[in-house]
């Protein structure tokens, strides 16, 4: 497999180019390219030769579309130029390891190049504590907490999911 084939089957899985395009089609508008270009986030001409090994556009009309496309010009500049991609993964690792205190602040901010905001303490109760709150205030911070807990990514196998899994309300 080259190097562009790898890259279409990532960007456009067949399943979902079937999804949003159908199984065969004879006519495809230059309009719905280019929104399936913005949907899938590669040039209509990967996109076509996609559509082309995938069966769904014969070869020859993949050979139509191509001349097509140069004679419109599309070849050097097509329209509706993509944004370059932004990656994330680097920051969001370097963030979780700061807030998970596997590395310092200080650190974070040389790896990212960036200030980063310091994430504050939770207010530590144990339950007897939290028993004699009234209930307004006991929902106001189960409401906190939860809103905490959304941010964090928790899956089954993570090895810390016991600490969501019971103990005190806010571990001490």
């Amino acid at each position: 497999m080259l190097g562009h084939d790898f890259g279409a089957v990532l960007l456009a899985p067949a399943q979902a180019v079937f999804d949003h395009i159908g199984i065969r089609r004879a006519f495809l508008q230059p309009e719905e390219l280019l929104l399936l270009k913005r949907h899938f986030g590669m040039s209509s001409q990967s996109l076509l030769y996609r559509l082309r090994t995938l069966g769904i556009i014969t070869e020859s009309y993949y050979r139509s579309w191509c001349i097509d496309i140069n004679q419109m010009g599309w070849k050097r500049r097509e329209p509706e130029e993509l944004s370059p991609e932004v990656p994330t993964w680097l920051r969001r690792t370097v963030l979780r390891a700061a807030l998970e205190e596997l590395i310092t602040a200080d650190d974070a901010q040389r790896m990212l190049g960036v200030a980063i905001a310091a994430r504050p303490a939770p207010p530590v109760l144990n339950r007897r504590a939290f028993i004699q709150l009234p209930l307004e205030e006991r929902r106001r911070l189960m409401a906190e907490q939860a809103a905490a807990m959304a941010d964090e990514d928790v899956h089954e196998d993570a090895p810390d999911r016991e600490l969501w899994q019971g103990g005190d309300i806010i571990e001490q």
